[in-house]
């Protein structure tokens, strides 16, 4: 059974345990429900309009603060199971920023390595510049020619001062 409740400062919509967002135009007794669109990461989000004016919301957004409270300061929303399109009550949180990007590295959505988009090397360059360079046989400067890649990379990798979650 889905629980709904009103959508605090806009008394025409409501918001579902479900992560559903639904809208009551003025005088109607019908609910609709809102097709959220996709955004960057897969977040969910609706426009709601109050006065004449739109407003975009995320819909976890909504749903926490329709059945939760309002965020409290420092938190952010957190998915447990990291899916941003899962905006079911069960799947939510507020979170410290730390202990989302903990969650992200536990489910796999974080950037970090060659999920980066702007990643340069893979894991498998990254193990192989560490384990070339600890022989002692190669330099940071012939590596960074070889990979095609900055000394000051190298530099980071093999201190261990960036991809440190590669072996």
């Amino acid at each position: 059974m889905i629980i709904y409740r009103p959508i605090p400062g806009f008394p025409d919509y409501r918001v579902g345990d479900d992560g559903s967002v639904w809208s009551q135009k003025t005088g109607n007794h019908h609910w609709k429900r809102l097709r959220p669109a996709v955004r960057l990461g897969g977040r969910l989000q609706v426009i709601l309009r109050k006065d004449g004016a739109s407003h975009s919301r995320l819909v976890h957004h909504l749903v926490l603060e329709a059945f939760i409270g309002p965020r409290p300061p420092g938190m952010e929303c957190a998915h447990w199971d990291g899916d941003a399109g899962n905006c079911r009550l069960s799947n939510l949180r507020w979170a410290t920023h730390t202990d989302n990007e903990r969650d992200k590295f536990r489910h796999g959505t974080d950037s970090r390595g060659e999920r980066n988009a702007r990643a340069k090397l893979t894991w498998e360059q990254v193990r192989e510049i560490r384990t070339r360079y600890a022989t002692g046989d190669e330099t940071q400067e012939k590596l960074a020619r070889e990979f095609d890649v900055s000394f000051q990379l190298i530099s980071l990798i093999v201190k261990r001062g960036i991809w440190i979650e590669v072996a």
